[in-house]
């Protein structure tokens, strides 16, 4: 019962984040990305965030990826890569990894068609952690 109300209320944040990444402050609906704002690295990224761990570097590593390419779900490979771009040493279990941040509430597994690769996206305690926690 309990596992029950926590994963509708993860899928509840993330219905929420998904219509709070459409509209803006203004009320007004984003119909393009913003091509005003300078494209930051993952390196930088990483920087500015400061993840003191190999799981919350994969959380940060998911937020980037969401904000650099505009969709909402990763996989795994969407991590890995960005893992090497930022020159840092894979995880060997990055699965293991986005299952941590599902325990905590910060990832939440998106729902796919039998066949298809699994795939996540960050929750609204995710973003938050990243762009609050992190930053000392």
């Amino acid at each position: 019962m309990n596992e029950e109300i926590i994963k509708k209320v993860t899928d509840l944040e993330a219905r929420v984040l998904k219509l709070e990444q459409i509209v803006n402050l203004s009320g007004s609906v984003k119909t393009t990305p913003t091509s005003k704002r300078p494209q930051v690295s993952v390196v930088e990224f990483l920087r500015e965030k400061k993840p003191t761990s190999a799981m919350d570097k994969t959380l940060v590593f998911a937020v980037y990826n969401e904000s650099q390419t505009g969709k909402d779900t990763f996989g795994t490979e969407d991590v890995m890569s960005l893992w090497r771009q930022a020159k840092e040493t894979p995880p060997a279990n990055i699965n293991d990894l986005i299952n941590k941040n599902v325990k905590k509430g910060f990832v939440a597994e998106e729902k796919v068609e039998k066949g298809q690769k699994k795939s996540w996206y960050v929750t609204s305690s995710g973003a938050e952690a990243v762009n609050k926690t992190f930053i000392k």
